[in-house]
């Protein structure tokens, strides 16, 4: 038999783990931040997340993320924007906090492995370290 009570309190946390990673999207969270905010450990909030949500905490905030860059890029046109210092296109990449955290956009000058795709899939050979 499922226990209600332990599924309901799950729900409710997955719930503020979407509604914060929602209302702070553009501070980009890591996962530390957004499972402190919902009171779990990073690796069971992972799993959890994963489970109830079908996408990883960090999948979801990639969404969020572009959602939110299509749409101010939506308002503009990009070639207007290389003219425009004050365009909203020009100022996606701010606004959308790709530099909020430069250390996640460096590159390291390191081949990219061929597993590595747009849709930042797992390698295949990665251990689970949770």
């Amino acid at each position: 038999m499922t226990n209600f009570t332990q599924l309901s309190a799950d729900y409710k946390r997955i719930e503020q783990a979407i509604r914060f990673l929602d209302e702070n999207a553009l501070l980009q969270p890591d996962l530390t931040e957004v499972a402190a905010h919902v009171g779990l450990s990073e690796c069971h909030f992972q799993r959890l997340f994963t489970r109830w949500a079908g996408i990883s905490p960090k999948r979801s905030l990639q969404y969020l993320t572009k959602e939110n860059a299509k749409a101010l890029l939506s308002r503009t046109s990009v070639l207007s924007a290389a003219y425009e210092p004050d365009s909203p296109a020009r100022v996606v990449g701010t606004t959308c906090s790709f530099t909020a955290k430069p250390s996640r956009l460096v590159s390291t000058g390191r081949k990219v492995p061929a597993w590595i795709s747009s849709t930042a899939s797992t390698p295949p050979h990665s251990a689970n370290t949770c």
